[in-house]
This record gives C-alpha cells, structure tokens and sequence, in this order.
C-alpha cells in the first residue's frame, strides 16, 4: 500500500491491523474493531477528508488546474527542458501549493 503526502485510502478500512490497534490506544478506544462502523454511513470518509484538508490547508486539483495550465505552457515556451523535467517541476509546483497526487 503506497500513499502519497494528502491523499487518502481508496478503502478508509484498508489499514494494518498493527497501525489500527495503536491509533485505537491513542484514541482511547477500548474495541478496535469498531473502524468497521466507518463506513456505515457512505459521507462520513468524504466528510473527513474535506475536513482534513482544510485544515491542513490541502487543495483539489480543480483549485489550480488552469494556473498550472498556463504554468506548463510558459514553462515549455521559455525553457528548453523537455517533457520529463517540466513533469517533475510540474510534481513539484504542486506540492508546493498542497495539492495531493492520486
């Protein structure tokens, strides 16, 4: 299971055992396996999510495609670089305004 910084299990429950015990321990959460009510109501994972990146200050791509639209287009009339260094600049520019990969 590889993550990236600001995003997010596709299955909110898809977490070892391990980590799950542990956060339960942090929390004060006597019966781990209560994660499995996460679920229950479709929203709550989506509902956390937009609460976690606001405040973490996390934005959706939406947020900036067109900036970075005219960012890859400047980019690649005014440099040189080919596509391989503009995409990892381009990887670069958007974390840099906290927008998360997929």
């Amino acid at each position: 299971m590889a993550l990236q910084l600001g995003t997010f299990l596709e299955d909110p429950l898809d977490v070892p055992g391990a980590v799950l015990e542990f956060m339960a321990g942090q929390l004060g959460i006597e019966d781990a396996s209560q994660v499995k009510r996460y679920a229950e109501r479709r929203e709550t994972p989506f509902d956390h999510q937009r609460d976690i990146r606001r405040a973490y200050g996390w934005k959706d791509f939406t947020d900036v495609d067109g900036e970075f639209a005219a960012w890859v287009a400047a980019r690649s009339w005014r440099s040189g670089d080919g596509p391989k260094a503009i995409f990892s600049d381009g990887v670069g520019w958007l974390r840099e305004r906290k927008v998360p990969g997929r």
